[in-house]
């Protein structure tokens, strides 16, 4: 790999990470991933998650199915990045905070 492609993928790198803390400051939402109150959960420890996603593809998921697992995560989140705001259940709303939650101390710890 060239010197220019790693400095692209460099300052591609930051502008996410800027984005997502721009993001963070517009939503009040504090990231500290050394204080006692965050518990995040992992996807696959995350029932009323793995059930939503279960009841849209039709099948019920266990833990030890790591690929119908993933395809469920997958297929959420799709339906969420496609939703409008205002049409997402209230039901919903847990899991995808969760999720949130998750995504975004995951792109913190890069």
């Amino acid at each position: 790999m060239d010197l220019f492609n790693v400095h692209c993928r460099h300052r591609q790198s930051q502008r996410e990470k800027s984005a997502i803390a721009q993001l963070q400051r517009r939503l009040g939402i504090s990231v500290s991933l050394s204080g006692p109150g965050l518990q995040i959960i992992d996807e696959s420890e995350d029932k009323e998650f793995i059930e939503l996603g279960s009841s849209l593809i039709g099948v019920k998921v266990s833990n030890n199915e790591q690929d119908l697992l993933t395809q469920t995560i997958k297929v959420l989140r799709d339906q969420w990045r496609k939703s409008k705001p205002s049409s997402i259940p209230l039901k919903e709303l847990g899991p995808l905070l969760g999720d949130y939650q998750r995504l975004i101390t995951s792109s913190v710890r890069l």
